[in-house]
């Protein structure tokens, strides 16, 4: 927990106006045991061919900057902190969740075609044609404009509905699964 405040995870996750956040599993912990036994592998690796040990040098806090990605990316580029964005992607939009008529949906259009695709499918064609969302760059810069729209389609038709309309239009997006929901899932439980 004080390895995700100190690493700044706690800084970008949580609501935009809310408090910082940690993430609900310990992430620091699963990602430093996943370093070490990749280390582990490269170090059994190197002892056949050279015969040589090596040492393992594994931290908590460098495996939490690390995991920080692509906002670690855009920082250094950009030398502006970032800030939370709660279920929101800094770079992509729209990649968030929306609340629908009986619940919440993942949404995660990753390009300008899934976007065009999407507003087809959905019944607003003119938000895809509208200058200010036509490309990521734009969509991203004009967000605070864009979502609040999404959020009045998304509220018009139910999970159901807009979960068979991903799947048909290849768009990504899915449910927000509860934990039980996740374990009673017919794929979870095949694997």
């Amino acid at each position: 927990f004080v390895i995700q405040a100190e690493g700044g995870i706690m800084s970008i996750t949580g609501p935009a106006e809310g408090p910082p956040s940690k993430v609900g599993v310990a992430i620091v912990d699963i990602t430093a045991a996943l370093y070490a036994v990749i280390a582990i592998q490269a170090a059994l690796r190197q002892r056949e061919g050279s015969g040589q040990g090596q040492r393992i040098d594994i931290s908590l806090l460098e495996s939490q900057v690390a995991w920080l990605a692509n906002v670690a990316s855009n920082y250094l580029v950009s030398a502006q902190p970032p800030g939370r964005y709660g279920n929101a992607h800094p770079n992509i939009v729209p990649y968030e969740t929306f609340a629908t008529a009986d619940g919440h949906v993942a949404l995660g259009i990753g390009n300008d075609r899934q976007f065009a695709a999407f507003c087809r499918a959905a019944g607003c064609s003119a938000l895809a044609q509208e200058p200010r969302f036509a490309s990521n760059p734009q969509r991203v810069a004009h967000r605070a404009e864009l979502i609040p729209l999404l959020q009045e389609v998304f509220r018009q038709r139910g999970n159901r509905e807009w979960l068979q309309l991903f799947l048909e239009t290849g768009v990504p997006g899915g449910p927000i699964n509860s934990v039980d929901q996740v374990f009673a899932h017919p794929q979870v439980q095949a694997l």
